[in-house]
């Protein structure tokens, strides 16, 4: 074996394992001249792979899109969205072109999750079908496990959002038990991810007792984590919103309030620091907005109705991607308007909601022709 393909093996090893910065390292100290100095600038200068020509183009190019692809947290932005899944799915096309079956797994879930979260249904269930399929036939090690129980429950999340229940549960299951039988693997928040999923399944399946059971493991987990790492401060704020949500659909309103209050607590703190998580500050003030009006407190649901509709709109007009999200928001103040009796103003909300609809209805139409 020549020093090339030793250097070659090693890298391919180290991205396996989702470690494409020891990969980049490894070029970087052993490569001959050329490939070094790109490797050196590559972060930097991603154009610079355009210096070299053949396989190991591809590979810098792999591992650039790989790294991109691992990091998230500083990619929560409907543009980081797009970046994250064009990384992933740049990523998973090379990483089969090179046999990297384990990285191709996790970087389309990765890119499945972005996709999702980009209202790109279709595409995103392919992808999280074809990593879900990949990690089946992949030799269970520690870090493959990981990613197939992170699929499962991304997997699991998003049947529950298109309300395919049956899938979900399926899914979910089968992550909870992994996670409980390979316990010293997975880190706490990993289990309580699962519990919050599982808790928002039995609520749509009106299983409310089940549905609080894993909600309370998961609420209790996660201020724990809290008390150690404030960035997991969305994951609590999340399943505060989940649970109310169940308290409501059991009309306790008082414990769904108090969920949602505190829960709207955080996402105003997060919005302060990043403009991703006004989008849940106004989905937590249609939340209350909800309680008020099912309580009579007809003046704070509109205002609540109010301001959801004004941050939605400044996120719309930031970036056509929220256009939809807008849309539900004009929904909900119509329809606040027309069970106080204000037909003309429900009236107004609801033809400019129309308008979006039938735009969207008519861009699909297009893109699907």
């Amino acid at each position: 074996m020549t020093d090339l393909e030793t250097l070659k093996k090693e890298v391919f090893d180290y991205l396996r394992k989702g470690l494409p910065l020891m990969a980049l390292e490894r070029i970087q100290k052993s490569a001959p001249e050329g490939i070094r100095d790109v490797a050196e600038k590559l972060l930097q200068e991603p154009v610079a792979v355009k210096e070299l020509d053949g396989e190991w183009r591809d590979i810098l190019t792999l591992i650039y899109f790989t790294h991109f692809s691992l990091i998230t947290s500083d990619l929560m932005s409907r543009e980081g969205l797009a970046s994250w899944s064009v990384a992933s799915l740049n990523s998973a096309k090379l990483a089969r072109k090179f046999g990297l079956k384990e990285l191709e797994a996790i970087t389309l879930s990765n890119s499945a999750k972005a996709l999702s979260m980009m209202n790109m249904a279709d595409r995103a269930e392919r992808a999280y079908a074809e990593a879900d399929r990949i990690f089946r036939e992949l030799e269970m090690t520690d870090e493959i496990l990981r990613g197939f129980v992170s699929n499962l429950n991304d997997f699991g999340s998003f049947c529950i959002e298109h309300e395919r229940f049956d899938e979900a549960e399926k899914y979910l299951m089968e992550a909870h038990d992994l996670v409980n039988k390979n316990r010293e693997l997975f880190s706490d928040d990993m289990l309580a991810h699962i519990l919050s999923n599982l808790g928002s399944l039995k609520t749509e399946q009106k299983k409310f007792d089940e549905a609080m059971e894993f909600y309370s493991k998961a609420e209790e987990i996660f201020r724990k984590v809290v008390e150690k790492d404030k960035s997991k401060e969305i994951d609590l704020a999340i399943v505060l919103s989940n649970f109310g949500a169940m308290y409501r659909e059991m009309k306790d309103f008082s414990k769904a309030e108090e969920k949602f209050n505190e829960a709207k607590e955080i996402f105003e703190e997060l919005a302060k620091r990043n403009l991703f998580y006004r989008s849940y500050l106004g989905d937590a003030l249609t939340n209350l907005g909800i309680i008020y009006k099912k309580t009579g407190r007809l003046k704070e649901a509109e205002e609540a109705f109010l301001k959801d509709l004004e941050i939605k709109k400044d996120l719309m007009e930031r970036n056509p991607a929220y256009l939809k999200s807008y849309a539900h928001s004009l929904d909900n103040i119509a329809d606040f308007y027309k069970e106080v009796g204000n037909e003309k103003k429900a009236r107004k909300y609801k033809e400019e909601a129309n308008r979006i609809y039938e735009g969207l209805m008519r861009k699909e139409k297009g893109s699907a022709s």
